[in-house]
Order: C-alpha cells, then structure tokens, then sequence
C-alpha cells in the first residue's frame, strides 16, 4: 500500500480524536446539476438560498453511487447555485446527483413555538349610563381538563405527538427530468460531433401504503462522431422496490436493478439486497444477483456477484463510521474478481473532516498479470476543514486496471497496459473569503503514473456584484508543467443573473511549450470562448443555452448546444 494512503488514513484517525458528542455537524442536501456554466470547471446546481446554500459551501458529485468529485459555491441565487470544480478533469455531467454539506447551526430546529403578538387594547366606547335589567349570569365553568397529562418540564414540545409512519403518508412522486444536446465542427478536418441525451430520475413514495418506494432511472442516448458512426443507446439504469429501512423498522429490503444501497461501490445489481441496523447503530448487510455490464445498454447475464458488507458507528449520530465489504464475482461461471472495500468517514462537530475509499483486489493464481497477491486498484481519501469564512481540502487519488475477465466485454488497454498502468494525483485546494464581496482560490496538484510527473497550479480571484448587482467576475492565472510540455494562461469568467435566468462569459488564452517537437510546432496559442444564457421557464423548467469557440494555432472549432433540466 503506498505511502500517501498510509499518510491520509493516519490523519484521518487523529481527526477521530476531535468527534465530541455533540449534534451532526452537516446536513446533507441533494441537488442535481441542471447545466453547465460558461467556464470549463464550472456548472450550475438546482439548490440556492431557498435551501440555505450560502457561499463557500461544499458540493460532492457522485459518478456510480461513490463520490466522483467535489466543488465549492462561488454565487448563489433564489433556486440556483454556481459550483467551481476543484479537478477540472472530474467535471460531472447534467443530470447527475450531488449533495451540498451546510452546516447544522444554519439548519437550527424550531424547538418551540413562535409567540403571538399582543393584541393592542381597544378602548370601550362610551355609553350613556340608563337603567337596564338585571341579567341571569352564566353558569360557572367546570374548568379546563388538561389534555397533556403526562408533559413533564424539559421535554420537547412535540415529545408526545404521535410521529407519522412512512405507511401512513400519502403517495408522493418526486424526481428529476433532463436533456442535453450539441452540435460541433471542426474547421480544418471539416469533422462534425453531435449528441443528444433525455434521462429521468423518478422516485414514488408509498405507492403501497406499505412504506415503501419505487426507482425509475432510464437515460436515453444518441450519439454521431467524426466518421458518420451513429450509437443509439439506451441505459434503463434503475428499476426497483425498496421497504423499510426507517426509523420504524430497522431492516430494509431493495429487488430489482439498483445501485447497491449498503456498499454502492460494488455497483448496479439485477438481484436482491438486505440490510439491517443493529441495536448500537452499527449496521449489515448482503446482497445477491447479476452485474449489468457498463458498454452499451447495460446488458445483464454473463456476470453475477454477491456480496456482505459491516459498518461501524461510534454512537447513533453517526459522525464517525468505518465500513469494510467484500465482493465476490463470476464471469461466465467462473470465478473472477474478490474485491475488498474499506471505508472511513469521521465528522467532527469541530475540526478536520476526513472520507477516505479503498478498493483492494485479491489475487490468486489464476490471475497472470499481477505479481502481488494484494492490490489497491483505486482509492480515494479527503482531509478537509472549514472555517468561518475560509476552506482548505487535501485529497489524494490513485487507480491501477485490475486483472478481472470482466474486461474482455469492454474497450481496455491490452496487458501491457493492465500491468503497467497507474495513476496518482495529490491536490490541494483553498479558498478565503475576504470582505464582504470578494474571494480567493488557489489550487495546487501534483500528479505521478507510469509515464511521468507533473503538476499545475492556479491562483484566483471572484468578485460579487462587482460590474453590476447580482454578478459574479472570475479571474484566475493557472500554470501546468509536465515532462514533454508546458502551459500558463489566464482564464475571464463573468456572469450575471437577470429577470427570469442568467447569461455567462467566459475567455480563456494560454500558451502551450512542447519539447522535442520541430520548431514550427512547439510553442502554439490556444484561444477558449464560451457563451450560455439560461431561462427559468413555467413549472420549473430550465433552458440553457450555449456556444463555445475554440482556437489552437491555425485550427478552430466550434459547438452549440443546450441543457434542459426540471425537478419535482
């Protein structure tokens, strides 16, 4: 195991030491992207002020239920939010999901209820004073019986109001809806590039009156590239079942195609899942069926897995957890890949963030490129803190090809390639909000495979409001250096949001320095521009859309194209 991972889990124990007992410190808010925004690292999520997003915060994106890259809020609106990625080559697509993290002291729960206000006193009119009858009084109130006989001083407010089961709730329908398309040309090759893509997310509570759920995710694709080759495609990601799992009942059942609720690391499955929350909060978990492959319309039969997992929890708050699962496959009937899973999240209420994800392939003598009996083909570990004002994230990536017979389904590098591929990233990225209106960002990476090193580097600057209200104006200076290469450039990015949507400019111009090239070759300008404007339209849709310009030496390119996006 190397050392970067040793380095990053060692951390991540000694930020253990910092979990007090005191409330969770994030509440974990869903979103979707709903488009892309003007720059390249950046796009536009639908949560916003509405949902106590302020700027600063921290969004993760997942790519196949495990985190695929992380981002923070640059400028925030009513129902919308601008996302900076911190790895601009993990940049997620339209339609897919995320959280947002915000703090738990901005999400307060209401532990009482608010006073009424006093009614000021109406003055009695005045009446001329004349004899009037005497009048029968009314008979004497019984008194008021107390309802709340057993409320004792110190508890909540709503401590003895019946808490509504998930069975007794009515039907609900809630989802995501999306489509995106693009049309490119390139001027010297006289090549063209489209695509088109409509998915939809839908989940259906309690269609049963059992509790319970339905998943729907379908994703339809069309696709034309540079030698008139057309793919029509479709991907019926999820369909499935799913009961229990509440606070009400501890053991929780999925069938059908889903993502792998215990251990989404293992991936989709056509099979069975079970899960169980144990009495200390710790959890199990197994699971049974087919593996859909990942090429085109993710066929299911030549590959089944099962599955069992464990997770560890501190206390029932689950700040601090550790996971560890393993997954065995058959390829064809035979057996084929044992995988372990590790994982470790700690949540502090004060203090340094830590997530870390390792995958850990065994190896037996079947298996002919590998020489270790161990090996982490990938991992993922995140040191992050956050303070007021202020943000500082350091994480580390590293990924090998395993040695699985899965492969021969899909488009790999030969066994040279298996052998011998690796890849590790280092990135450290900060940002500090300074004044009221303005804040830096830097970035810094390092990065290492089997070919050779590099690193970059960026350093930038975002003003609110500053060329007009309800404006957000990036500039940032970024260099990378690599064996055979070299780049600096600087990049614009300007945006503003209007009556009904936002329109966004961006300008990028750097110059690339390549070595062992002929000398008519080796030093090229490359010249980036890209417009979009977006329209919040009726029932909430939202239309975006965009142009880009592209211009590297003698050569240019060009794409328009849109986004379509509504949640319900």
């Amino acid at each position: 195991m190397r050392p970067a991972i040793l380095l990053m889990i060692g951390l991540g124990l000694l930020c253990n030491r910092q979990a007090t007992a005191q409330e969770t410190k994030y509440v974990h808010v869903d979103l979707r992207v709903s488009s892309r925004g003007a720059a390249p690292g950046v796009v536009i999520v639908d949560r916003g002020k509405s949902d106590r997003v302020e700027l600063g915060d921290t969004v993760i994106f997942f790519e196949g239920g495990t985190e695929f890259s992380r981002g923070n809020v640059t400028q925030v609106d009513d129902r919308s939010a601008i996302v900076e990625i911190r790895d601009q080559s993990l940049i997620p697509r339209v339609g897919s999901r995320g959280q947002v993290l915000i703090p738990s002291s901005r999400n307060p729960q209401r532990t009482q209820r608010p006073r009424q206000p006093t009614p000021t006193p109406i003055p009695e009119p005045t009446v001329p004073k004349t004899e009037v009858p005497p009048q029968e009084l009314p008979p004497e109130h019984p008194g008021w019986r107390n309802r709340d006989e057993d409320y004792q001083d110190g508890m909540a407010l709503l401590a003895l109001v019946k808490p509504i089961r998930p069975e007794e709730r009515e039907m609900e329908v809630t989802g995501n809806i999306y489509s995106s398309g693009s049309f490119a040309q390139t001027r010297g090759e006289g090549s063209q590039n489209s695509y088109f893509r409509a998915g939809a997310h839908v989940d259906v509570l309690n269609p049963f009156d059992l509790g319970g759920g339905i998943t729907i995710d379908t994703e339809f694709d069309y696709r034309r590239e540079v030698n008139d080759k057309t793919g029509v495609d479709i991907y019926p990601k999820r369909f499935s079942y799913w009961q229990g799992g509440s606070r009400f009942e501890r053991t929780r059942w999925e069938f059908g195609r889903f993502l792998q609720h215990g251990m989404p690391e293992f991936g989709l499955v056509d099979g069975v899942e079970w899960g169980h929350r144990l009495d200390n909060a710790d959890r199990i978990g197994a699971s049974m069926g087919f593996m859909p492959e990942l090429g085109d319309d993710l066929n299911s039969g030549d590959d089944f897995q099962f599955a069992a997992y464990y997770r560890w929890a501190a206390d029932d708050r689950e700040r601090v957890t550790a996971t560890l699962g393993y997954q065995k496959t058959l390829h064809n009937g035979a057996a084929d890949r044992d995988l372990v899973v590790g994982k470790v999240r700690i949540l502090p209420t004060e203090g340094w963030d830590f997530n870390s994800t390792i995958w850990v392939d065994i190896y037996t003598g079947s298996d002919n490129l590998k020489d270790s009996a161990l090996e982490v083909t990938m991992a993922v570990a995140s040191l992050a803190r956050r303070w007021d004002g202020a943000g500082l994230d350091l994480t580390y990536r590293h990924s090998q090809f395993p040695d699985i017979n899965r492969n021969d389904d899909f488009i790999f590098p030969g066994n040279a390639g298996i052998e011998d591929y690796r890849y590790d990233r280092l990135t450290l990225s900060a940002w500090q909000i300074w004044g009221k209106d303005t804040r830096f960002h830097t970035v810094l990476s390092g990065w290492d495979d089997e070919r050779e090193t590099g690193g970059s580097a960026e350093l930038g600057w975002d003003f609110q409001d500053l060329l007009s209200d309800r404006s957000h104006t990036d500039f940032t200076a970024f260099g990378d250096l690599a064996k055979f290469s070299k780049v600096v450039g600087v990049r614009l990015n300007h945006g503003k949001y209007v009556d009904g949507g936002r329109w966004d400019l961006f300008y990028e111009i750097s110059g690339h320095n390549f070595d062992h090239f002929p000398a008519d070759a080796n030093d090229l300008i490359q010249h980036r521009i890209r417009a979009s404007r977006s329209f919040n339209l009726r029932e909430d849709w939202l239309l975006s859309l965009f142009g880009d310009l592209f211009i590297f030496d003698d050569d240019a390119s060009w794409a328009v194209g849109f986004d379509m996006n509504k949640s319900f």
